[in-house]
């Protein structure tokens, strides 16, 4: 639901999805989405991206996005206070995912005595994003603060150097017996950001999945 032209256009979207939800010929799919109550206060939002964060190898058990995310909407926050900005956050994900290392001998991933493939385990990296609600004049304010931004996450995957070094005990783990130097851990990341983005100012708008139902 989304509303367009309305001095408040929040109350139009709860109007609207109030009807839909209310309307016997309708069967909602994925019940109903609640409006963020910042769209009383706030226009829109645009979505901020920030850099990747991974946990050192040493810390793969230890890693927790709830942690990760108080302390980046705190430091967010308090950004966008220090530089006067009327903002404020909501809907903030870390978009954990998990790295893994595989063993590559050459070219080719390198199999165990068995014909698997081999894995050194795996790494925590979160690609973290953030609503922001403010005025459409404001978003520019933003530009100056992304060096900031870019600041709060770790953007550099563990070193040839580092992974090498697990190597040897991976290869004892599956009873080889080969030359170490002979292999590669290489890390498999699927989404991996390096630098902070501004997605575009968006109205505020709900989403609801519903049918039509068409007396016969």
């Amino acid at each position: 639901c989304r509303a367009v032209g309305s001095a408040a256009p929040w109350r139009a979207i709860e109007a609207r999805a109030s009807a839909l939800m209310t309307d016997d010929s309708t069967f909602l799919m994925n019940g109903a989405e609640e409006l963020s109550p910042l769209a009383q206060t706030y226009p829109g939002f645009v979505y901020l991206d920030l850099p990747s964060v991974v946990a050192a190898v040493e810390d793969e058990a230890r890693f927790n996005p709830a942690q990760l995310e108080a302390r980046l909407d705190t430091e967010i926050n308090a950004a966008l206070r220090e530089a006067g900005i009327d903002a404020e956050t909501d809907r903030l994900s870390s978009g954990l995912g998990w790295s893994g290392y595989r063993l590559w001998r050459g070219d080719k991933p390198a199999l165990d005595p068995q014909g698997w493939l081999i894995h050194g385990g795996y790494l925590p990296v979160a690609t973290p994003s953030v609503r922001i609600w403010l005025h459409p004049e404001n978003v520019p304010d933003l530009e100056p603060l992304m060096m900031r931004f870019n600041a709060l996450g770790q953007t550099e995957l563990p070193s040839d150097d580092e992974l090498a070094s697990r190597i040897p005990a991976l290869l004892a783990a599956h009873e080889m017996d080969d030359d170490p130097s002979a292999f590669r851990l290489r890390t498999e990341v699927h989404r991996f950001n390096r630098e902070a983005r501004i997605g575009a100012f968006r109205e505020p708008s709900i989403t609801l999945t519903y049918y039509r139902l068409i007396a016969e």
